[in-house]
């Protein structure tokens, strides 16, 4: 796009050069992201502004991110197209910081082999079978009770024991103590 050069000198008056390079927008800010108006009736980010006058259009799927970190800052060389994948990622928000963990909470690294993925969403095969493992071991240690009354599986199920707190509570699995549920209507 190409603008007049008093809306280019517009913009450029809107700036306050920073000791450490950065270049701030003193403009209106929008979450910390400067908006200028090149047209009336329209508005911009303003560090997209700067990088469309020194580089050009941004490439169609791609974001301009910060390289610096500051939102304010409409430095061209501190300007880059990325994916939002990529944008995302360099981050410091929560998606950033998981996506940067190699090891889970419990010190297992995230390997191929050791990781299992649902969505997008990463867990640690390791952890995952050490936990299904403990379960099975609560319940053979339980010693297995005959099977509860209704009344007995109602009460547990009004207090808010899950099928697998029943299940460990009789001895059985929570797929047997589902099933009981079901036999005796207790939802």
């Amino acid at each position: 796009m190409i603008y007049l050069p008093h809306v280019v000198r517009q913009f450029w008056r809107k700036i306050r050069k920073q000791p450490e390079g950065c270049w701030v927008w003193t403009g209106s800010l929008n979450d910390g992201y400067g908006r200028f108006s090149p047209r009336r009736g329209t508005r911009v980010y303003a560090h997209v502004f700067s990088y469309e006058l020194v580089y050009g259009p941004v490439p169609d799927g791609h974001v301009v991110d910060h390289l610096c970190r500051t939102r304010a800052c409409v430095r061209p060389d501190h300007l880059e197209a990325v994916t939002g994948y990529v944008n995302t990622i360099r981050g410091a928000g929560p998606t950033a910081k998981n996506a940067r963990k190699t090891h889970c909470k419990n010190g297992h690294e995230f390997t191929e082999e050791n990781t299992l993925w649902k969505g997008d969403r990463r867990n640690c095969r390791t952890c995952k079978k050490a936990k299904q493992t403990a379960l099975k071991k609560k319940v053979n240690d339980s010693k297995r009770k005959d099977k509860p009354t209704l009344s007995r599986l109602q009460k547990d199920r009004d207090n808010g024991m899950t099928w697998t707190a029943i299940g460990i509570k009789y001895g059985v699995s929570d797929t047997a103590a589902r099933k009981w549920g079901k036999q005796m209507g207790v939802g």
